[in-house]
């Protein structure tokens, strides 16, 4: 079984790679994984599986606002 720093860890690295060789736009800066996963039901998703981003942040604004600091 993965550790979660092994996941987190992963993470940094892959982010590191993107952010270095400009493979996106922006810059990512900060990340959050969830031990929830967005579901249809509690209306972070829709039928075809697309993030409704408002509900999203709605749902995890404590975490926006600890990156935002």
């Amino acid at each position: 079984m993965i550790d979660e720093e092994d996941v987190i860890n992963l993470f940094k690295s892959e982010l590191y790679y993107i952010n270095e060789n400009e493979l996106i736009n922006s810059k990512v800066k900060e990340f959050y994984i969830s031990e929830k996963e967005l579901t249809i039901r509690n209306g972070e998703l829709t039928s075809s599986f697309t993030i409704v981003r408002k509900k999203v942040y709605e749902n995890y604004m404590n975490i926006y606002r600890k990156f935002s600091k």
